[in-house]
């Protein structure tokens, strides 16, 4: 009413990152052109981001790319996870291999989109892992505003 709304987030909605059908999302092959990227490392486990509730907050920060993981056909159970942004100008890679440490990252184009994704995934841990169910959206002249358990406690702005 009066251009205002407010709501927490219920269900298991396709959502945020989980919008493969969407116009920005297509193939690996339509963003990535064997570019060399810069590598680097990580010791988040790159499944760990896609998980339902991080990816959901994740999500409400980098909004403006998709991801895809592409287990390898071999049976090691090693996977690449693949970030890419709408704009097709910037993607990154962490690969996952069973039982390590630490996991390579390769990052191209003008966006460093691991380095968001993480930033956002290392957020989402600082909250102390929120479910989903306890995030909000308030709505009015001023913007959008996401909040964790109270309007008052706005965790992003859209």
């Amino acid at each position: 009413m009066n251009g205002k709304a407010r709501g927490r987030f219920s269900g298991r909605p396709a959502f945020m990152w989980d919008r493969t059908h969407r116009g920005g999302a297509g193939h690996v092959t339509d963003v990535y052109h064997r570019e060399e990227g810069e590598k680097g490392s990580t010791d988040i486990p790159p499944q760990n981001v896609i998980q339902d509730d991080p990816a959901f907050f994740t999500g409400l920060s980098v909004t403006d790319a998709w991801y895809h993981w592409c287990g390898a056909d071999d049976g090691r159970g090693e996977a690449t996870l693949w970030f890419f942004a709408d704009d097709r100008k910037s993607w990154a890679t962490v690969e996952y291999v069973p039982d390590a440490e630490t996991y390579e990252v390769e990052q191209y184009g003008p966006r460093a989109l691991w380095d968001d994704v993480r930033k956002a995934f290392l957020r989402w841990h600082e909250l102390g892992e929120p479910e989903r169910s306890r995030f909000g959206l308030s709505v009015d002249s001023d913007g959008q505003r996401v909040w964790l358990d109270d309007p008052r406690h706005v965790v992003g702005r859209q």
